[in-house]
């Protein structure tokens, strides 16, 4: 669902998107993370924060790969 939302360009999505930045499922929360990255969200910057403080060496990579797509 989260692929196909990202190819709307549309920011009228973000209010639906943001609640799955933290799904209990990964690749659920970085899609969101990188559909909010796309339409140039603030919100995904303060998440990616919280990711990259979080200590764990797995989700400070993936916060940093998604940076560094972003850009």
């Amino acid at each position: 669902m989260l692929a196909l939302l990202i190819g709307c360009k549309s920011k009228e999505i973000i209010p639906h998107v943001r609640p799955y930045c933290s799904h209990e499922n990964e690749k659920v929360r970085w899609d969101a993370i990188k559909c909010l990255l796309s339409l140039q969200d603030a919100s995904a910057l303060e998440v990616l924060r919280h990711y990259l403080q979080s200590g764990s060496r797995e989700e400070l990579e993936q916060a940093i790969t998604l940076i560094g797509i972003s850009e």
